[in-house]
């Protein structure tokens, strides 16, 4: 049996109750094909199904055509998702009723006439159940300069929004193009125009296109962003990008992604990005260190040192083949594979280890050396970036290392594949080799110990490098390069580059690709111009990047409180951070309430209720009210000696529950010192231990400091080489009593000796321990010393911990742990060991 229903551009009243009458009609119909239609502004929407009450998948529609199209192509880009975790097996798109064909995002149509299109959108899982989108819009082809061809929906529920717009140049110079957001300032632009972290609400967006007489053509376009509540797909974020390639059309990337071991697929139109594979979860990948695709095949090749191995993903459904290691294929052994690049079935690899060029099938996964350090030739050690010429004769790396002087240097070596001779086409210190390449007259010289990447222009006469802060042209014939783009300002404009790490040419556009691991997004370079364009980098939550120095969990608020200063430390304060939203707001700065001037703040604490917050600032002690953001001096530097220091060696800061005492610890005078709240004045509540490193509170890496329920004693945390104390503080007698003491050693076989946090529960029987060598989170036993792991590598899903210094914060029922670094807040399940990023900023420097 077949039900058909249709409703197209009525009310809301009137669409919910006929949905409510098909719900009671249909209710008992179980078997046979049921379809609804429902037309929603320019967009229908169609289900199928085949006998299975389960929802069918969804589209998500990102950017698509303007209702009235003023130009003759137009970009739609969307993301699929299936549910009950079904597998989407196809994707097809028909235009103007035309048969269905198979079809991806981003969709380019180009060539358009005038008149009336109908674009279908049909996905369809491994069960059979199919949804389709119905995109309609007119073309009505003018002689307007400039024409918006792609834009979101004029009701979205993305915070991103991309614009793809078209200028005429047919007779006229153009002088100009620049657009603007919501009547902000004017800026130059091109295609396609991004942005992101947009509020929710109604927005403009209006390009102004200026001819040589100065004569001003501009276009509008309005859209609201709804509550994103309900988003369907939530793009998946970019850590630390290492690896890039485009695919065959030139219309989106595929990237890898160091921390969160996955790749993701970027459209190079909109900036959208979706997950492809997640090497995160139960440990997939260990340690990935570069990635080369198989354009023509959807292969990637991921090199894994951790696993010693090269593995395959299929990037279409994701699925990953060990290809060559240990257990697969024959000859010498990947150690430490870390760059490779690839020639129809044959991978060319570097193994950092033992320095060797290996050559690897990639059918059978047998390896065979080609190059190796001790013989004749230049070195490649610490190898960055592989490119191999399509003839297969010649190869390409850059390496670099740090010599006896302990100066870092670069430099760029042949390798004749057939014979493994090796030679420096570049290196550092160019009187010393005067062979090596220059800059061209008048241009800037290249930073070669800062080489990261390279990549061949088509006719293999010149290649494309790519430093971390710049990109050059070599040319091999004439042993010169030219900087095409630097964040020195001399050449090219836009967003500066940090830490570019790979490249991909898109020779039709004349544009490169590149990912900076820093900024955690994909530039886009014209070639010709050198201008920069930052796009699909990764923020979660609205707000300012901050670097929190030191930070307290609200449970009550569900939210941190950080002291922090901004990436240029321009601005000093104190920051909250929303644990449900992400967002980042400043609370108290010097700009942002009024009293007495952070200026080096360092440690923090909180009333009972966190409605203020203490902390010391450069000898003084002074109080935040959060609400206003007003700041006053509670004990100010000491005018006599007899007045003990609160200075920059004070390693804790805690209130007592009535709010009238403060204690901080200092570890220059070895001493918990009181504060009284209401007078300022400071007293040594316990002086120094002398000859017992147990207790002494001197000469440690990290310090906790907690009071007791009953504020009577006060709770040392303490860790120096390897190991961890914990003493409690008689607030009465000063008297210190030696509670745990442990050292890291090992656990299951690995080594926990480089701590990076540590904090103990407010009655001293379980500590918690950040481990930097295995990016670990451990619980310990403060009275048996024993340890288990609670997140990690071996335990838990989702974003690794990375290699920075965290602020660790755990909740009072022990079920969560908050961790802060300089670009992300995690929350941690303890119970689970699951890891969920809750706030994302990109780093600017």
């Amino acid at each position: 049996m077949k039900y058909l229903f249709k409703i197209t551009k009525m009310k809301q009243l009137i669409i919910l109750v006929t949905i409510l009458i098909s719900v009671l009609i249909f209710q008992n119909c179980s078997d046979g094909f049921q379809a609804f239609k429902i037309n929603e502004g320019t967009a229908d929407y169609l289900s199928e199904t085949n006998g299975n009450s389960s929802a069918g998948p969804k589209i998500d529609i990102l950017s698509q055509p303007v209702p009235e199209l003023k130009g003759s192509s137009t970009i739609i880009s969307f993301i699929t998702s299936s549910q009950n975790e079904e597998i989407i097996v196809s994707t097809q798109c028909s235009l103007n009723k035309q048969a269905f064909e198979k079809c991806e995002s981003p969709l380019v149509l180009n060539n358009l006439k005038s008149g009336d299109y109908t674009l279908e959108i049909k996905v369809t899982t491994d069960s059979g159940q199919t949804t389709i989108v119905n995109l309609e819009w007119i073309v009505n082809l003018t002689s307007s300069l400039v024409a918006i061809s792609s834009a979101p929906s004029q009701e979205s529920n993305s915070k991103t929004a991309a614009f793809s717009f078209e200028v005429s140049n047919s007779g006229i110079s153009i002088e100009t193009i620049e657009c603007r957001l919501d009547n902000g300032p004017l800026e130059k632009c091109s295609s396609p125009k991004i942005y992101s972290d947009l509020s929710i609400g109604d927005h403009t967006f209006e390009i102004l296109v200026t001819d040589i007489d100065k004569n001003i053509t501009s276009e509008k376009y309005t859209w609201k962003i709804k509550s994103t509540s309900n988003q369907n797909t939530q793009q998946p974020l970019l850590f630390d990008p290492i690896a890039m390639a485009l695919n065959a059309t030139t219309t989106h990337a595929y990237v890898l992604d160091e921390r969160s071991k996955s790749i993701i697929k970027v459209e190079l139109a909109s900036g959208f990005r979706q997950l492809i594979f997640d090497g995160g979860v139960s440990s997939d990948f260990k340690e990935v260190s570069d990635m080369a695709v198989n354009i023509n095949s959807n292969q990637a090749f991921v090199t894994d040192y951790g696993h010693k191995a090269i593995f395959q993903i299929d990037l279409i459904t994701g699925q990953k083949t060990l290809v060559s290691s240990a257990n697969r294929g024959n000859g010498p052994s990947l150690i430490k594979p870390t760059v490779l690049t690839i020639k129809g079935n044959q991978a060319f690899v570097v193994d950092s280890n033992t320095n060797q060029l290996l050559q690897v099938d990639l059918v059978t996964g047998n390896r065979s050396i080609i190059s190796q350090v001790g013989g004749e030739g230049s070195d490649f050690k610490l190898a960055k970036d592989i490119v191999v010429k399509q003839d297969l004769s010649e190869a390409f790396v850059i390496s670099g290392g740090i010599d006896t002087f302990g100066i870092p240097y670069g430099n760029l070596v042949s390798i004749d594949l057939r014979s493994g001779l090796r030679s420096f086409v570049m290196i550092d210190g160019d009187k010393q080799f005067p062979n090596s390449p220059t800059p061209n007259i008048g241009e800037e010289k290249l930073n070669y110990s800062k080489l990261t990447a390279i990549a061949l222009i088509k006719d293999e006469t010149k290649a494309i490098l790519v430093g971390e802060d710049s990109v050059a042209e070599l040319d091999f014939k004439e042993k010169v390069y030219k900087v095409i783009s630097s964040i020195t300002g001399r050449t090219g404009n836009g967003e500066s580059f940090r830490k570019l790490k790979d490249i991909s040419i898109d020779f039709n556009a004349g544009q490169v690709f590149m990912v900076d691991s820093i900024k955690d997004g994909i530039f886009r370079v014209d070639l010709s111009t050198g201008d920069r364009t930052l796009f699909s980098s990764s923020n979660l939550g609205i707000g300012i990047g901050l670097l929190p120095r030191d930070s307290i969990y609200d449970e009550l608020g569900n939210r941190t409180l950080s002291l922090y200063k901004t990436f240029d430390s321009s601005i000093i304060g104190i920051a909250e951070l929303s644990i449900q939203t992400g967002d980042r707001k400043i609370v108290s700065s010097n700009d942002i309430g009024n009293g007495t001037k952070f200026d080096l703040p360092i440690r923090v604490s909180n009333n009972k209720d966190y409605s203020k917050i203490y902390f010391i600032d450069n000898g003084r002690l002074l109080v935040v009210d959060l609400k206003s953001g007003e700041r006053r001096t509670i004990s100010d530097r000491p005018s006599v000696l007899s007045h003990p220091s609160i200075d920059g060696k004070t390693h804790g800061l805690v209130v007592n529950s009535s709010e009238s005492q403060a204690y901080a610890l200092n570890t220059s005078r070895d001493s918990l010192i009181r504060i009284d709240i209401l007078t300022g004045f400071r007293t040594t509540v316990s002086p120094t231990v002398e000859d017992n490193q147990d207790l002494s509170f001197s000469d440690s890496e990290i310090y906790n400091l907690y009071l007791t329920d009953n504020d009577s004693k006060a709770i040392v945390a303490k860790y120096s080489l390897g190991t961890a104390y914990v003493v409690s503080v008689d607030l009465v007698t000063g008297m210190r009593q030696l509670i745990a003491k442990f050292e890291v050693g090992v656990l299951e076989n690995k080594i926990y000796d480089n701590s990076l946090g540590f904090t103990i529960n407010k009655t001293a029987t379980w500590g918690y321990l950040y481990d930097l060598n295995t990016r670990s989170l451990l619980k310990v036993d403060l009275k048996t010393n024993q340890r288990e792991v609670l997140s990690g590598l071996q335990k838990g899903n989702g974003i690794m911990f990375d290699k920075s210094n965290y602020i660790v914060k755990v909740n009072s029922a022990e079920s969560k742990a908050i961790f802060l670094n300089t670009s992300e807040m995690i929350e941690v399940d303890l119970a689970t060991g699951n890891r969920t990023i809750k706030s994302k900023w990109v780093r600017p420097y």
